[in-house]
């Protein structure tokens, strides 16, 4: 994020978008949803992606609500779609 910092003992670490988006799936607040969009116009987030990822790296550690997470990211998805319009 600081290529040119000269710290020696602070490192910073980040999420990159998809992952930044998927930690807000399960809330799914009005915030989340606008952040997901702001990504999403700024080209750090498509939908192939968020979906791919969606399915590889959350929804098998999911202990319930399957369907709702799944309804969550059909929103999601179309609410990107929408901004290719």
């Amino acid at each position: 994020m600081f290529p040119d910092a000269t710290w020696t003992h602070l490192r910073l670490f980040a999420l990159d978008p998809v992952d930044l988006a998927l930690s807000k799936l399960e809330r799914n607040s009005d915030r989340d949803r606008e952040d997901l969009v702001a990504l999403a116009r700024a080209g750090f987030i498509n939908a192939d992606e968020l979906k791919t990822r969606y399915f590889a790296e959350l929804r098998p550690y999911l202990l319930s609500k399957e369907a709702w997470h799944d309804a969550t990211l059909g929103l999601w998805l179309g609410m990107i779609a929408d901004l290719n319009r």
